[in-house]
């Protein structure tokens, strides 16, 4: 893997620490959104409600944390830098 920019990596860092956390907040819940979940995931009611940030923030947030989940985080990484 190359060294990729220092705004690649608070990206990498920022969705990787969303992604652990959002994991640790629904430990014992699989079927339950976290409260990370809740505020920045993409959803059209709340966008239409004043959440302006969702289209810029749902990259963090945009597959449930099931199965492969750190597959497709290590992926998603890899394809960034």
């Amino acid at each position: 893997m190359k060294n990729p920019a220092p705004v690649t990596r608070i990206i990498i860092l920022g969705n990787v620490a969303v992604a652990v956390l959002d994991v640790l907040l629904t430990l014992g819940q699989p079927r339950t959104d976290s409260v990370v979940r809740q505020l920045l995931a993409l959803s059209p009611a709340n966008l239409l409600d004043g959440a302006w940030w969702e289209p810029f923030t749902y990259m963090w947030l945009h597959a449930p944390p099931v199965g492969f989940w750190v597959t497709h985080i290590l992926f998603n990484m890899m394809t960034l830098s």
